[in-house]
């Protein structure tokens, strides 16, 4: 228990303070020296029938800890931002029972005029919550940004990278991205507004010697469709998107496929919000034998403050994975749920419900139940 007290501690940037002494809501944030400071710190308890979320994976309790620091500073028309967030996870029934993950995010942004802005952005994540696999990935970014009364425009400039640093044969995964996005817009306010977005990126993997799949890559996909907003409290995005991967791999040099590409979000009334999406995506395989992974999504959630003080969260997803060269397809449904309570003190206790169901598909995507996880968590979190 006290080296978990101390991984809070260096989590948190040094700082501890009891959830107790937390300032009310209403109070100004830590303020030194021109730079607001926002320390958070989450415990909690909980109980999973697979944390691995491996076929046959064994359960265990679980305590998780969770802490950041953000700092922010204004001068003139541009603000600086940073953060470190960190988490320790401790289940004492698994062989691997420590796990945890840092991650650290700055960024700039300035108003260039009325209408222009520019964003830098940088993040660092090392994620060891894996019993197996252990991986450092960054990201570097620089948006532009027009908004004029008719008509808008985004561009962005991204570079990402991530290495595996696990023991066994996951290197071969190790991947540099170097990508941009283009996304316009017209009549922003009007009740229907066309948009579209292109992507491009050029994948590099890193370590391929052993592998029999040359995934050097360019990935493209083009985006096309309309936002309706017929009522301020509805807006719908929906669209048909195409994505195309062209790979250096002889056998599967070319993979492509088309989707709907539907966002929407509903605010019947203060308190009361409710979102859906359907999407489909190219991504970086995840087994040997795989070229790229084809996957389908599906989200529906809502968000309600029934009561003063009370927020409900609830969330539904499916998946659905084909790993093009291994011959693999998947579908993962998972459902979950949060209850917490704003008390006066800034201390919000919480209630969190997780249930997981993965299976293997054939090829007429008849199921066949690969592992299941239920979990429950009971905790607090406060900002001061």
């Amino acid at each position: 228990m006290i080296r978990s007290f101390f991984a809070v501690f260096v989590i948190t940037g040094g700082i501890i303070v009891l959830p107790l002494g937390g300032h009310a809501a209403d109070d100004p944030p830590f303020t030194w020296a021109g730079i607001v400071f926002t320390p958070y710190l989450g415990v909690s308890a909980g109980y999973s029938t697979n944390p691995d979320e491996d076929p046959g994976g064994r359960d265990s309790p679980f305590l998780r800890y969770d802490g950041s620091l953000a700092a922010a500073v204004t001068e003139g028309k541009s603000e600086f931002t940073a953060s470190l967030r960190g988490r320790l996870e401790e289940y004492p029934e698994l062989d691997v029972p420590e796990r945890w993950l840092y991650e650290a995010n700055a960024s700039i942004a300035t108003e260039l005029s009325a209408t222009d802005s520019l964003v830098f952005d940088l993040r660092r994540r090392h994620d060891a919550l894996d019993d197996t696999d252990e991986d450092i990935s960054h990201r570097a970014r620089a948006s532009w940004s027009h908004e004029a009364r008719h008509f808008e425009l985004k561009t962005v400039l991204s570079f990402r990278n991530k290495d595996f640093l696990s023991p066994d044969e996951d290197n071969v995964f190790d991947y540099n991205a170097l990508g941009g996005e283009l996304t316009a817009r017209w009549e922003p306010r009007k009740m229907l507004s066309p948009f579209f977005t292109v992507k491009a990126a050029d994948v590099d993997y890193t370590n391929q010697a052993e592998t029999r799949i040359d995934r050097d890559a360019m990935n493209y996909a083009a985006l096309g469709g309309v936002r309706l907003t017929p009522v301020k409290s509805l807006e719908l995005d929906i669209g048909a998107k195409y994505n195309l991967r062209l790979i250096e791999d002889d056998e599967y040099s070319r993979i492509d496929n088309g989707f709907i590409d539907a966002r929407l979000t509903w605010k019947p009334k203060d308190g009361l919000e409710f979102n859906a999406a359907v999407w489909r995506e190219l991504l970086e395989p995840t087994r040997r034998s795989a070229a790229v992974l084809d996957q389908t999504s599906y989200e529906i959630g809502l968000a309600a403050k029934p009561l003063d003080g009370w927020q409900i969260e609830a969330k539904g997803l499916y998946e659905r994975q084909h790993e093009i060269g291994a011959n693999k397809i998947f579908s993962n449904y998972e459902l979950n749920a949060t209850a917490t309570y704003d008390m006066e003190t800034n201390l919000r206790p919480f209630l969190k419900l997780r249930q997981l169901w993965e299976s293997d598909l054939d090829m007429d995507d008849n199921a066949k139940t690969r592992s299941t996880t239920s979990e429950v968590q009971v905790g607090f979190e406060t900002t001061f």
